[in-house]
């Protein structure tokens, strides 16, 4: 089935509304063919989400790409080349980013970026003892007497700050690969649900979710069922009424 003429009438309806729903969606696809099968529905919607026209907002919501970019995660051959060194053939699950992600959204310009290791909590003492080994120097997230020393600026030559993240963690991962990075919606619960980001960016908590909602497709299903995880969705939703976001819509009530 081709999905060239139904992309054009998604997208030629998205810029009318601010979402689209699946019956809509289904309603579109019997115009374009005439007999559809209600059962391939779920493969349409998937071939329209596989061709970057939607994306999956909320429950039975869609939005279109375009009117926000997608956010494309901070990568970098040679910290995988570094962290492979320090792991080995030894079967981690390795999540990194560069606190310059956060910075980029902030409305003060911090002069500092640190890089953030993940790893399943088991391995984490592993890998902090593994990169100081090698003559590097790690902070573990749990350590908070040095982490304070580190964001207080009494002490600059950490290389990693190594951090857990969870199974149930959303991440980019690509196929064959071992290293992974976070998503935004991970970027933005951990923000609010990690003492240590927290911590970090305290003051800039509020400039760092309107500069996300603003500039990125962020697809709030995936923010909200990652901050129930985590234990903080109520703290997220007020975030969202303070910064004025409307949740339902999708859009900021002063667009």
């Amino acid at each position: 089935m081709g999905i060239e003429r139904l992309s054009k009438i998604v997208l030629k309806y998205a810029e009318k509304k601010d979402y689209i729903t699946d019956s809509e969606i289904l309603s579109f696809a019997r115009r374009c063919y005439p007999g559809f099968n209600t059962s391939f529905k779920n493969i349409v919607i998937s071939m329209l989400m596989q061709e970057k026209v939607i994306y999956s907002y909320n429950l039975n919501q869609y939005k279109a790409y375009g009117k926000r970019k997608d956010f494309v995660p901070y990568k970098s051959t040679i910290v995988e080349k570094q962290l492979f060194s320090y792991t080995g053939d030894k079967e981690l699950k390795i999540s990194y980013f560069d606190s310059s992600i956060y910075n980029s959204l902030s409305s003060l310009q911090s002069m500092k970026n640190y890089l953030f290791i993940g790893v399943e909590s088991y391995a984490v003492n592993y890998l902090v003892d593994k990169i100081e080994k090698s003559g590097k120097k790690a902070i573990s997230s749990n350590d908070l007497s040095k982490l304070r020393k580190l964001f207080s600026g009494i002490e600059f030559d950490f290389d990693y700050v190594v951090k857990t993240i969870n199974e149930d963690t959303p991440l980019f991962k690509e196929k064959g690969n071992c290293f992974c990075q976070p998503r935004l919606e991970t970027l933005l619960v951990d923000i609010v649900s990690d003492k240590t980001l927290n911590d970090l960016y305290s003051s800039e908590i509020e400039s760092i979710y309107f500069n996300a909602f603003k500039g990125y497709a962020i697809k709030i299903n995936r923010l909200f069922r990652y901050a129930e995880k985590k234990g903080c969705k109520d703290k997220i939703k007020s975030l969202l009424e303070y910064i004025d976001f409307d949740v339902e819509r999708g859009e900021f009530n002063y667009d």
